[in-house]
């Protein structure tokens, strides 16, 4: 089975994200973090060759907090995150890449100025301007861009594929984990759950696994950064880790026209130590608004 997007140009899809943090531990009270927004992605444009897409998502609301700012800060705040993705696939839906990269970078920075100047500007107590500027001045363009790139990612990851529906295949890769976010090389398989022929659904399940030894992949990505902050002492802290990560992710897709309908991208990560075992889940949920 060939999964391939057919969309015409000005057609716009909308989804809505749920994103949950979950930490628990023995030696204190789990937590609870849950974050929701919603993002368009449009079609711009489509050829013979390739789809230019647009992703857009707003910053629907600011934490209770920062409701409390000046209403021009607090509407400058929301314009800093304001950003269009223009990003191009293959025929099939494939991502290739994003096209607009420098003119966002551009866009990102100047609002910032614009942020940092409100606040210096405003009647704000000088150690709380001092928290913001930190804040503000630790967003980065690169980052904010990355971090839309993923949702973009997730929704064409089989896209432009063919599929054997009996078939199991495996692979390795290099991602980024959570809690440290740091490249680990992992070792996968992903497999067809669920294929419905009449009512053009399909449904994918990725198993990925950490490779070799967890702890030293760690001490050695950690001494390749900064090796003379690397001491003795956290070096035989880090080897006392146990440590195990797990992922599991669910795709999700119409085969009639290609569009992603669900996405579930799950991380479960632990971490126990002679102070306690600790254990997180990130689950990253993107659905199709009907």
């Amino acid at each position: 089975m060939n999964l391939i997007t057919y969309l015409s140009k000005g057609d716009t899809l909308k989804y809505t994200v749920v994103k949950t943090v979950t930490d628990s531990s023995t030696t204190k009270e789990p937590s609870k973090s849950e974050v929701t927004f919603d993002f368009t992605i449009t079609v711009r444009d489509s050829t013979d060759s390739s789809y230019i897409f647009s992703y857009s998502r707003k910053l629907e609301s600011l934490t209770p907090e920062l409701m409390n700012l000046p209403i021009k800060l607090q509407k400058s705040l929301t314009a800093l995150t304001d950003l269009q993705v223009d990003y191009e696939t293959d025929e099939y839906g494939c991502f290739k890449a994003v096209l607009n990269t420098e003119q966002l970078t551009h866009k990102f920075e100047q609002q910032k100025s614009t942020v940092l100047e409100l606040i210096n500007q405003s009647d704000l107590q000088k150690d709380y301007i001092d928290k913001m500027e930190e804040v503000i001045n630790s967003i980065e363009a690169e980052s904010l861009i990355s971090s839309y790139t993923q949702d973009i990612l997730a929704l064409h990851y089989a896209l432009g594929s063919s599929f054997m529906i009996s078939d199991t295949t495996a692979f390795d890769e290099d991602i980024n984990i959570p809690i440290f976010d740091i490249p680990m090389s992992f070792s996968g398989i992903i497999y067809c759950d669920e294929y419905d022929s009449e009512n053009s659904f399909i449904s994918f399940i990725e198993e990925k696994k950490i490779n070799g030894d967890f702890r030293k992949q760690m001490l050695d990505l950690l001494q390749s950064l900064s090796s003379d902050q690397v001491t003795a002492e956290t070096e035989e802290e880090i080897k006392k880790l146990d440590m195990d990560l797990y992922l599991i992710n669910n795709y999700q897709y119409n085969t009639s026209y290609g569009v992603p309908l669900y996405i579930s991208l799950n991380k479960v990560v632990y971490v126990n130590s002679e102070l306690g075992k600790h254990k997180r889940i990130e689950t990253y949920n993107i659905s199709l608004i009907e």
